[in-house]
């Protein structure tokens, strides 16, 4: 009788032994099954990176577009300035537009600046997009971005200012009967 058991001690003994290598070899599937979660996350993850990425060069590629239509009516503007400063001259001899000319100058170097500053930003934007911090990079775009808008505000300011001068300066001919 060494080894007699009652029915319900290897019911027991029975149940211990299974519960054991179930736990057993679920704990080795879900061990198993870590790294192809892991991949499907990172995979996950890229996939949204990359939705990201285009969305924001979406979104930068518009308003670059929306600064570079901006300064483009700025320059018909100037273009429309200078005919009318050239008209007053030869019209009138002795009215001094000296001052709206210089003004005029001004405003063209700023845009040069801007200008410039628009294809920096473009190549920010770009850097922002590709690197690894895009944090740090989002930091230096704002920056220039600000730097553009408020640049196209002081050239807008000063052809508001040569343009009301330009009114001032007019000759009006009258007509006599």
């Amino acid at each position: 009788r060494l080894y007699s058991i009652s029915y319900m001690q290897f019911v027991k003994l029975f149940c211990v032994v299974s519960f054991l290598f179930f736990t057993q070899a679920v704990t080795s599937n879900v061990k198993a099954s870590e790294p192809i979660r892991e991949n499907r996350k990172l995979e996950q993850k890229e996939r949204i990176s990359a939705v990201k990425r285009e969305k924001i060069l979406n979104f930068s590629n518009k308003m670059i577009v929306r600064l570079e239509a901006t300064v483009e009516r700025i320059e018909k503007l100037i273009t429309r300035i200078e005919t009318r400063i050239k008209k007053i001259e030869t019209d009138s001899k002795n009215i001094n537009v000296e001052e709206a000319k210089e003004s005029l100058d001004s405003a063209k170097q700023k845009l040069a600046l801007i200008k410039i500053e628009i294809n920096t930003l473009k190549d920010d934007v770009l850097k922002m997009v590709e690197s690894d911090s895009p944090k740090l990079v989002f930091e230096k775009v704002k920056i220039s971005l600000d730097k553009i808008k408020e640049g196209l505000k002081e050239v807008h300011q000063l052809l508001v200012k040569i343009i009301g001068d330009i009114k001032g300066l007019r000759s009006t001919k009258w007509k006599t009967d």
